[in-house]
């Protein structure tokens, strides 16, 4: 009888120890998770998006500095996942919202910043408190829309750049 006791006994700590080793391999899998910015946005038309970063804080971005992504047309939100290398450490991000020209605006409901497990997150009514856009980008911040504006040079490239605020809030990011 005692050592049905004693066996089921070391099964069970067996067990609970399994359990948790998965446990933790998780949260270590969670926390090594390289920088990602998730945007969360209608996009109507295919387009392709980019999210450029440079690590000084600037307003210069390297073209070997951006990551692109294919965005399939719909008229329902999707989430925008951009994920930067693993040894990034961006201090600036630039949004260019597409090279379609038939996309003539782009309601955005929120976005995500994920970094080592600690998270910057952001409403629709928030959004363009950390984007601003260039020449080409008209804001419409009641609605949260990004409305894009004909090139009066020709040159297509409507951008949302990092505001003072995106910025202070990816240098907290790093201290917590």
């Amino acid at each position: 009888m005692k050592s049905y006791f004693l066996s089921g006994l070391l099964l069970s700590v067996l067990f609970l120890s399994c359990k948790d080793n998965k446990k933790t391999e998780t949260e270590n899998t969670e926390a090594t998770k390289p920088f990602t910015v998730t945007v969360n946005a209608i996009v109507e038309k295919d387009d392709i998006f980019q999210i450029f970063y440079n690590e000084d804080g600037g307003d210069n971005f390297a073209p070997a500095d951006a990551i692109t992504i294919n965005v399939k047309g719909n008229a329902q939100p999707q989430d925008l996942v951009f994920q930067l290398p693993e040894d990034a450490s961006p201090m600036a991000l630039r949004f260019d919202i597409g090279g379609n020209k038939d996309l003539k605006q782009v309601p955005f409901k929120g976005f995500k910043i994920e970094y080592l497990g600690k998270k910057i997150e952001s409403n629709s009514a928030e959004f363009f408190k950390y984007f601003y856009g260039n020449a080409q980008v008209e804001l419409d911040t009641v609605n949260t829309v990004a409305k894009i504006k004909a090139p009066v040079d020709g040159n297509y490239d409507p951008i949302l750049g990092s505001t003072v605020a995106l910025k202070a809030a990816i240098e907290k990011l790093y201290k917590q």
